[in-house]
C-alpha cells in the first residue's frame, strides 16, 4: 500500500508506446475506474500541461455550461419535488417542444418556482394582499393560481385535453403536473398542455392587470390558435430556407494542386473497442496512404475522431507536401482545428 501512495501518473504510462499500461492501471485502481482512465488518449509528444474545462466539448468554459453545473450542484440533495434529481430532463424537454420561445421561457420558471404569483410578491413586500384575485377563498400559490382555484380547476377539466386526473391531484406540486406531462410521450398532447399552462397565466394576468375578464372559452381558442399560427410559421420558414440551401456536392472533391486532403473516421464497438481510419489524397486524386488501427479503449466519438485525425496527420508529416488539409464529419472537431 505505501508504494501505491506514491504512485506518479508517469508511472502509468508505456514511455516507449505512449499508451497506458493498462495492467498496471488496473491494479492501481481497480477495472471500473480504469475503464474510464483507458478511455483518455495519450499526446504523442510532450508538452506544457494546460487548464481546460471538463464539461464542454472544447475545453473552454462557457456561461451556459457553468450554468447547467451549477442547476446540478444546487439540487445535490434538496428536499424539493421528485424530479429534482433530473435537473436536466426537464429542461431538454421544454427547449424541444414546437412552441414559441415565450412559452417556453413561461414553462422554464414554472418548473422553477419562481413565477410571481401573488403570495411570492407578499413575501417580498411587493403587494401585501396575498389573497387570489378570482376565488377570494385562499393564498394565490403557484398551485392554487394553475390548478386549485375554482375557476382554474374547471379550465382544465373543460379543456380540449380533458384533464380530469390532473384537476383532481391536490396533493403534489405544479411542477410535478407538468414532468407527469413531460413523460406523456406525445408531443401534441405536451405542446398544447404548454400553451393551456401559459393562457391560464395570460388570463390571470389580463384580470390583475387589465380588469379584463377572459373566459374559458377565450383561453380555450388563445392556445390553440397561437400554436397553430407559430407551427404554420415555422414550417413555411424552414421550407423557404431548405429551398434556398445550396446543395451538397454528391461527391470528394480534390484539393488544390500542391495540397494533401485528409479524410478521417472512427467507429465505436461496444466492449471490443475504437477503429480509425484515414485515406490521404494529393491533388490529383491518388491515394499517398492509407491508416486503419484499432485501440483496445472505447473512446468518447469526439475524442475518437480527434486520434484518427492526429494519427493521420502524423503520418502525412512525412511527405513533401508543404500543406495539409483535413475533412471530417466531426463539427467539434473542425471548430477546434479552425480555432
Amino acid at each position: 500500500m505505501s508504494g501505491r501512495a506514491e504512485c506518479r501518473v508517469n508511472k502509468l504510462i508505456d514511455l516507449e508506446s505512449h499508451t497506458w499500461d493498462e495492467d498496471r492501471v488496473v491494479d492501481w485502481v481497480g477495472q471500473e475506474k480504469a475503464r474510464k482512465i483507458l478511455r483518455i488518449p495519450l499526446r504523442n509528444f510532450c508538452g506544457e500541461d494546460r487548464l481546460a474545462w471538463n464539461f464542454s466539448s472544447n475545453g473552454i468554459y462557457s456561461v451556459k455550461s457553468g450554468y447547467q453545473i451549477a442547476l446540478q450542484m444546487n439540487n445535490v440533495g434538496r428536499d424539493s419535488p421528485s424530479h429534482s434529481g433530473e435537473p436536466l430532463k426537464i429542461w431538454k424537454w421544454i427547449w424541444s417542444l414546437n412552441i414559441p420561445p415565450k412559452i417556453q421561457v413561461f414553462l422554464w420558471k414554472v418548473a422553477n418556482g419562481i413565477l410571481p404569483v401573488k403570495t411570492a410578491l407578499s413575501r417580498r413586500r411587493i403587494g401585501l394582499n396575498p389573497m387570489c384575485i378570482r376565488c377570494g377563498l385562499e393564498d394565490e400559490t403557484m398551485e392554487h393560481a394553475l390548478r386549485d382555484c375554482p375557476w382554474s380547476n374547471f379550465y382544465w377539466r373543460a379543456s380540449p385535453l380533458r384533464l380530469d386526473h390532473l384537476a383532481n391531484i391536490s396533493n403534489a406540486s405544479i411542477i410535478d403536473m407538468v414532468m407527469e406531462m413531460a413523460q406523456a410521450g406525445n408531443t401534441e398532447v405536451e405542446e398544447t398542455f404548454s400553451m393551456l399552462l401559459w393562457a391560464l397565466w395570460y388570463a390571470r394576468n389580463a384580470l390583475i392587470f387589465n380588469g379584463k375578464e377572459l373566459s374559458h372559452v377565450d383561453c380555450f381558442l388563445m392556445a390553440t390558435t397561437s400554436l397553430h399560427n407559430y407551427q404554420d410559421g415555422r414550417r413555411k420558414q424552414l421550407a423557404k430556407s431548405h429551398a434556398q440551401m445550396p446543395k451538397p456536392a454528391g461527391q470528394w472533391r480534390k484539393p488544390r494542386e500542391g495540397v494533401l486532403k485528409i479524410n478521417t473516421d472512427a467507429s465505436m464497438i461496444q466492449l471490443e473497442g475504437t477503429g480509425i481510419g484515414a485515406v490521404v489524397r494529393d491533388h490529383h486524386g491518388d491515394i499517398r496512404s492509407v491508416l486503419m488501427k484499432k485501440f483496445s479503449q472505447e473512446f468518447e466519438v469526439d475524442v475518437a475522431e480527434a486520434v484518427a485525425c492526429r494519427e493521420a496527420l502524423i503520418l502525412a508529416s512525412t511527405s513533401s507536401f508543404p500543406r495539409i488539409v483535413v475533412e471530417t464529419d466531426s463539427q467539434v472537431l473542425a471548430n477546434g482545428l479552425n480555432r
